[in-house]
């Protein structure tokens, strides 16, 4: 491999890799960006030749390329170069194979997810010294990617964020992965934003809806959220003895506070027999009640307005005041009035609800 594909050109192949069979990638053991045996005057040439069947690369959307010095940036009116000199203390970089991949004699590598995630805490702390993005919508940025790497839905490759999303995916990667390789990344730039980032985020998400909740509900209260512990996310539960009478095989609830002994379910409104949901619905509930689990059914309409995602928010707060306590539990409800933390709330319904889906408060 002696192309390194940078920023957001290689994150639309990794992407693009997880819903086209077409695209595979494998690790490759390397941990730094090499020199490429291809001419530097030539390389420009060759990678957009080559890649022009996978990606859409013209002056507004340049391919970027990671180079290994200052003195092999590429010069290429549609090419942009990303200083990449360090080595870093896990595999880095995958191999790019495809049918669609124009034939050649050099390889062609993409980041890790890790890297992906430092790459984008450079490029949004960038945006911060600008004055183009606040500090708090970048965290929630990087934080959602890690969701959607840790999950088993992918957004776009093209259109991430107005696009539709793939769903029942492969998980790329752990969380653990993101927090290892992070760990020895202490002196590079971003590191800080992208641990920030890989500490909240929550693995197994099926759907931005649900990283969305996760995130309200378990964001410290300063982050805009109610300071919950980490759900369990799409996991089954231990029925155990206490599941005889239990009517279904294996529950399990889109999110689950152990500690809290409360479940949520997230009801996206794609069934079609809507009498099977309701009688679907009353089991599930019922089953619930049988563990003694407090359920709480979750309707698209109780995140679409930051009004909706505050009354949700009480509810739930309500519905976990026998194991939170009476005085944290309003506590808890009094920060939910602070017009601080609002703002926030309104930064992370802004960046995780579906572009057509957001009310105008939420829109820009």
């Amino acid at each position: 491999m002696d192309i390194f594909v940078s920023g957001g050109s290689s994150l639309e192949l990794l992407r693009r890799s997880r819903i086209d069979n077409q695209v595979t990638v494998a690790p490759t053991g390397l941990r730094r960006v090499r020199r490429s045996a291809c001419p530097y005057e030539r390389l420009g040439d060759v990678a957009v030749d080559r890649l022009s069947g996978l990606l859409a690369i013209n002056a507004s959307h340049p391919l970027r390329l990671h180079a290994p010095d200052p003195g092999h940036r590429v010069r290429h009116r549609l090419v942009a170069s990303d200083m990449c000199s360090v080595e870093f203390p896990a595999t880095a970089f995958l191999g790019l194979s495809s049918p669609l991949l124009k034939p050649g004699t050099h390889g062609f590598a993409i980041d890790v997810p890790q890297l992906s995630l430092l790459q984008l805490a450079r490029d949004r702390q960038r945006r911060i010294r600008r004055g183009i993005l606040e500090d708090f919508a970048a965290l929630v940025d990087l934080t959602e990617f890690t969701n959607e790497m840790c999950g088993s839905y992918g957004r776009d490759p093209r259109d991430p964020l107005r696009g539709a999303c793939t769903y029942g995916l492969r998980p790329l990667q752990r969380l653990e992965d993101f927090s290892g390789f992070l760990a020895g990344c202490s002196r590079m730039r971003g590191v800080a934003l992208a641990r920030q980032a890989a500490h909240l985020a929550v693995e197994s998400a099926a759907s931005p809806m649900e990283s969305l909740l996760a995130l309200l509900l378990s964001l410290p209260p300063e982050l805009g959220g109610i300071g919950l512990e980490k759900p369990l996310v799409n996991q089954p539960l231990d029925l155990g003895p206490s599941g005889r009478g239990v009517q279904h095989r294996r529950l399990r609830p889109d999110l689950y506070f152990p500690g809290l002994e409360l479940a949520l379910e997230y009801d996206s409104g794609e069934w079609h027999d809507l009498a099977e949901q309701r009688r679907e619905d009353v089991r599930r509930m019922q089953d619930y009640a049988a563990l003694g689990i407090v359920a709480c059914p979750i309707v698209f309409d109780d995140l679409r307005t930051p009004a909706a995602a505050e009354t949700l928010l009480a509810r739930v707060i309500s519905s976990s005041s026998r194991h939170m306590g009476k005085r944290l539990a309003r506590e808890r409800l009094d920060l939910l009035g602070d017009p601080e933390l609002r703002a926030r709330r309104r930064i992370l319904l802004r960046r995780l609800l579906p572009r057509g889906r957001r009310p105008p408060e939420c829109a820009n």
